[in-house]
């Protein structure tokens, strides 16, 4: 009897001993990261705020001392304290912006030989830009990013002078819509899985009639919102 429970025993602990474990299902947690495959690409709309230096030049002309003859002098004005707004909507690497930006603090001028005081300038500038930006690396909770831009501007300005006399006259003015052009990089944190916060910079150029220019050289902070 003894012998017999031994034989049941075994002939039930052999088979569970021999049996092949159960194949276990690969999960993409169990993938490498370069083997997932990319999530599909997300519209957004993006803000930011912008604060640099913008610069013209203007006003090309030839200058004559008396003793010396400098043909093709040009203005050209600073605006260190200009601050700028941004607005986008993109799918992809793509995107639509307005950019705007305007400054009356003129700092610093000259006119390629010496220092020029103005006595008042402004400048302001709108832009709609096509970009495309590529993030460094892709889908990553922090990536840098690259891009440029390309588009329409209008810019507009006014320069007063005064004489020894004190009297405030304008100098220059001119308004007009011309190619835009810009370069963007900075850094990207995803903060929430549906909105990212990015420090940047950038720098843009507008392109007017009689070899007039606007550029401007700025920092910006930003939110960009996935739906």
């Amino acid at each position: 009897m003894r012998d017999h429970a031994c034989l049941m025993a075994a002939a039930l602990v052999v088979p569970a001993i021999a049996a092949p474990a159960p194949a276990q299902i690969a999960t993409d947690a169990d993938l490498p990261p370069m083997l997932l495959e990319p999530p599909p690409p997300a519209m957004y709309i993006r803000a930011s705020g912008l604060y640099g230096q913008a610069e013209l030049e203007f006003d090309e002309y030839d200058y004559y001392d008396g003793f010396f003859f400098f043909p093709g002098l040009r203005y050209d004005a600073d605006f260190d304290d200009t601050p700028g707004i941004s607005l986008a909507f993109g799918w992809a690497s793509f995107e639509i912006e307005l950019l705007h930006f305007e400054s009356d603090d003129e700092d610093d001028s000259d006119n390629n030989i010496f220092d020029v005081a103005f006595a008042d300038a402004e400048v302001e500038a709108t832009a709609v830009m096509l970009n495309y930006l590529v993030d460094i690396p892709p889908h990553s909770p922090v990536s840098a990013y690259l891009g440029g831009g390309i588009g329409v501007g209008y810019y507009d300005f006014e320069i007063f002078q005064r004489d020894a006399t004190g009297t405030q006259t304008l100098m220059d003015d001119d308004s007009d819509v011309g190619l835009a052009l810009q370069f963007l990089a900075g850094v990207r944190f995803e903060v929430h899985p549906q909105i990212d916060l990015y420090l940047g910079g950038r720098a843009f150029w507008i392109f007017g009639d009689d070899d007039i220019y606007v550029e401007y050289l700025a920092l910006e902070m930003g939110l960009r919102f996935y739906f």
